[in-house]
């Protein structure tokens, strides 16, 4: 959005998509500092790639807040969104105002301002106002009000050229960008980069919810359906169950009283091989064996543990072995072949 400096306590910034308009939008924006160097918010030239509400404060005194009114045409917002369409009907209060004085002034104060105003731009055809590179932060502003205002028609083909500009950093690790990415690609259809980011999800996540820093301007707004978080949460749980049997099902053969797992069957070796993984397991906390939901663990946490497992053969010490007859080699093989099999979440995005 277009951030001005000001020498008031309140300053207002006045945007007209249409002359003949009929409904004034009105938003509340944290000021910048003075000196701050005016910015079109949201382009991905910035180098700046903070989100709206975490802008520099200055000593001095400065504004506490802009008001920004957009006026737009109500057939244009009906035409662009169900949900505008549905509000400016004469059984809402909106479009009984509307119908009544032939203006509703409609305060949206949870909304970002940068990305409704590139939104106005698309849904009134102000084609040389829309930016053609956005930030990975905008970006997912810009899904919050699609998936809000439902306005996933409007905007299809311009996300699919924003996001072919990010693409390349879609992260493949656990971070907050990945939770952005994954809502981006949810609200804008994109099943293939969808599938690939909770493949992520499904190998980092630690317990069901994603984690954000204290404060994050996203924790609670991103568009991630429950139905999501809950498979990837179901995903993450089966892989771990997976891996940690391999471990539970050595330990019971070990127990046995013939693991035939030292090729000379001498008992005294196959309880070297029993009490170094025990032991091994133990100080990695993989005994006892952790239990649904596992809460504090990811599957990227349990595979690294198990490949610091020590096992340790009588013959190994005496030279007629190696590597605890490398029974671990095998665990490592099982372990890798779930990771090889670690799909996204998979939706049928032509149903939504």
């Amino acid at each position: 959005s277009r951030y001005i400096q000001f020498m008031n306590t309140m300053a207002s910034q006045n945007l007209v998509f249409d002359p003949e308009g009929d409904v004034k939008f009105t938003f509340e924006e944290e000021a910048v500092e003075n000196g701050d160097e005016h910015k079109k918010a949201g382009k991905a030239d910035e180098k700046d790639s903070n989100p709206r509400g975490k802008r520099k404060r200055s000593n001095s005194t400065t504004p506490e807040a802009q008001i920004i009114t957009m006026l737009v045409s109500s057939r244009h917002l009906s035409l662009a969104s169900n949900v505008f369409k549905a509000m400016l009907r004469q059984n809402f209060q909106e479009g009984n105002e509307l119908s009544l004085n032939g203006t509703v002034t409609i305060n949206l104060p949870e909304d970002n301002p940068a990305a409704f105003e590139i939104l106005m731009n698309i849904i009134h055809a102000k084609n040389r106002s829309i930016p053609k590179k956005v930030t990975l932060q905008m970006l997912a502003e810009l899904a919050i009000l699609v998936d809000k205002y439902r306005m996933h028609e409007s905007t299809g083909f311009l996300a699919d050229m924003w996001i072919a500009e990010l693409e390349e950093d879609i992260p493949h690790k656990m971070c907050e960008d990945l939770m952005l990415w994954m809502a981006i690609t949810y609200v804008f259809r994109h099943e293939e980069h969808f599938e690939d980011v909770t493949a992520t999800a499904r190998y980092y996540t630690v317990g069901k919810r994603f984690r954000f820093k204290q404060g994050a301007r996203f924790s609670e707004s991103l568009p991630i359906p429950e139905k999501v978080i809950e498979e990837v949460d179901r995903l993450r749980q089966h892989d771990i169950c997976l891996a940690l049997s391999k471990i539970g099902a050595l330990i019971k053969r070990l127990q046995s009283p013939q693991p035939k797992l030292c090729p000379a069957s001498i008992f005294i070796c196959e309880s070297s091989l029993l009490g170094s993984l025990l032991r091994s397991a133990l100080s990695l906390k993989l005994w006892p064996l952790p239990e649904k939901p596992y809460e504090q663990l990811s599957f990227h946490d349990v595979s690294s543990s198990i490949k610091k497992l020590e096992i340790l053969s009588y013959c190994q010490a005496n030279h007629k072995g190696q590597d605890g007859h490398f029974i671990m080699d095998g665990i490592q093989r099982e372990v890798e072949n779930i990771r090889s099999r670690q799909f996204g979440v998979e939706i049928d995005f032509t149903g939504h």
